[in-house]
């Protein structure tokens, strides 16, 4: 029995050994966030300050939506972890401040929110 078999109640989720040691995401990150934006129809699923919910559609624009794990485990790729953020929603992430959103984007995203 492996480690992580035998204290499975420690982790909830075995760590993928295929991971980019450079940036810590899995081999298949780029399908799996591609999935994950498809699945949100390529709009934020973030919150708003003022309580609603993004919903900004970066269809046009998909740099701009990005893939936050929620339980900041890179390797965790479960579909409940994985959740679509435009890149504005991301920066305000805890830990995630160092993701720099220019004034085009910013004012980009308030035109695109107000569509």
């Amino acid at each position: 029995m492996g480690f992580f078999e035998q204290h499975s109640f420690y982790f909830p989720h075995k760590p993928s050994a295929d991971l980019d040691p450079a940036r810590g995401y899995t081999g298949d990150w780029e399908a799996v966030s591609r999935r994950i934006r498809e699945r949100a129809g390529w709009c934020c699923e973030g919150k708003l300050d003022g309580g609603g919910t993004c919903k900004v559609n970066l269809s046009n624009d998909k740099r701009l939506l990005h893939v936050h794990h929620k339980n900041s485990e890179k390797s965790d790729n479960r579909e409940k972890n994985l959740v679509a953020f435009c890149v504005e929603c991301h920066s305000k992430q805890a830990g995630h401040e160092h993701i720099h959103v220019s004034t085009e984007e910013r004012l980009l995203l308030k035109n695109l929110r107000v569509l």
